[in-house]
Order: structure tokens, then C-alpha cells, then sequence
């Protein structure tokens, strides 16, 4: 199966890609791999074992994922950093119910790709959902996630990719009508 088919056509983002987006990276980005599949797994594990602490945070704080045109899967918190310095200093985790201090910019789904265009197959958010008591992968993203070719065929392909590294997760396909995962 090729690419195209596995996750769908690499191609521009569905909005713009502020200037920030183009020249920082988040800090907590990494690339899936065998290395960071376990660690990462673990940590998602202590929220599924009952630790209260990620279940909160992640209900509020977005993890960002994106494939990109080879095919390689970035994770990342949502960073924001300062409008001005850019400093990367200033880097803190963006929240979904707080809007971001006008100074202050958000490093979202574009800035996970080291393509200068910014073009990527499909991208989305993992999110813990207190309905479902679980992880939940979701192609949520406004720029990557709900573009008029991509299917719940392509998220499934996503899910594949992280079960491979023994996650696990719910799926749910988001478009931009039912706007909430779940509470």
C-alpha cells in the first residue's frame, strides 16, 4: 500500500502557518521510533493504571501527532513561545480552555515538520476523554486533520502505526460538525 493510500496525500496545510510555526520547533517534540515508543507507552500507561495527574493535564493540555510525507510520526505537546523573542525560554504548554496572552503565539501542528513547505499526510491530537476512560487518537487539527480526502481509513492507519509499538487507542474521527471528542 503506498502512502497515499495508507494516510492520504501529503499536501499544504488547510490554513496558514504563522511565522513562528515555520522557524520553532516545540522542545517536546520527538520522531516514534523504538527508542521513544516505550517510553512514551509508559507514560501513557500511568494515566490508564489511575495516575490522576496526566488524566488531568491532558484533558486540557494537547498532544500533538502528525505524519509526514515520508511516513515518519511526530508527537509533541502544543507549546506556545513569545511573539517578539521568539525565546524559547518563554515555551510553556498551551491549554485548550485558556486563550494565549496576545504577545504570546502558539507552536501548533506545522511546527512538528522540518519541511519548509509544511506539508504533511494527516495530523490530530491524543487526547484523555474521562468518557471513555482511556487515550483517545483523534485527527483533530484544523490544518491537518479535516481536509475533504482524508477518511477514518487514514486514522485507522495511524492507530496501526502506534499499535505496532504496543499503544493502543481509541479512535474517533473528528470533523469540524461534531466539534467535541468527549468530556
Amino acid at each position: 500500500m503506498s502512502l497515499d493510500e495508507e494516510y492520504g496525500r501529503c499536501e499544504a496545510p488547510g490554513r496558514d502557518v504563522n511565522p513562528h510555526e515555520h522557524n520553532y520547533r516545540p522542545q517536546s517534540l520527538q520522531r516514534l521510533t523504538e527508542e521513544t515508543a516505550p517510553i512514551l507507552r509508559s507514560y501513557l500507561a500511568t494515566a490508564e493504571r489511575g495516575l490522576a495527574v496526566p488524566r488531568i493535564l491532558h484533558r486540557t493540555t494537547n498532544l500533538l501527532w502528525i505524519v509526514d510525507g515520508v511516513g515518519d510520526l511526530w508527537f509533541a505537546i502544543e507549546e506556545i513561545v513569545h511573539q517578539d523573542s521568539g525565546e524559547l525560554l518563554y515555551t510553556y504548554p498551551r491549554t485548550r480552555s485558556l486563550k494565549p496572552p496576545p504577545e504570546h503565539v502558539k507552536l501548533g501542528h506545522p511546527s512538528l515538520l522540518s519541511a519548509i513547505d509544511k506539508h504533511a499526510r494527516i495530523g490530530g491530537e491524543i487526547q484523555w476523554v474521562p468518557r471513555y476512560n482511556r487515550w483517545v487518537l483523534v485527527n483533530q487539527s484544523g490544518r491537518y486533520g479535516d481536509r475533504p480526502w482524508q477518511t477514518k481509513n487514514h486514522l485507522d492507519a495511524v492507530a496501526r502505526k502506534f499499535n505496532q509499538f504496543g499503544i493502543d487507542f481509541h479512535v474517533v474521527f473528528w470533523s469540524p460538525t461534531n466539534q467535541k471528542v468527549g468530556q
